[in-house]
């Protein structure tokens, strides 16, 4: 198996989003507990895309909603 090859891994985050790591094939089952399982593990930690974007539309949607209801007021 070539080094430069990567698996793909599907994780689930604490939201419910799945999320697909690649990372690069182990080389046996140590390489894949000291190297894959810390890099995973780092990988669900970070935030979640789909949700930073669902964050920001949202934010969004309310800040043009304030301007509206200001602007209705003048």
């Amino acid at each position: 198996m070539p080094e430069d090859q990567f698996t793909n891994h599907n994780i689930e985050r604490i939201c419910g989003h799945m999320q697909t790591v690649s990372v690069r094939s182990q080389q046996s089952l140590a390489d894949y507990n000291y190297r894959v399982v810390p890099a995973l593990k780092e990988a669900v930690q970070q935030p979640c895309e789909e949700c930073e974007k669902a964050k920001a539309e949202l934010a969004k949607q309310k800040l043009v909603q304030e301007m509206e209801e200001k602007a209705g007021k003048k």
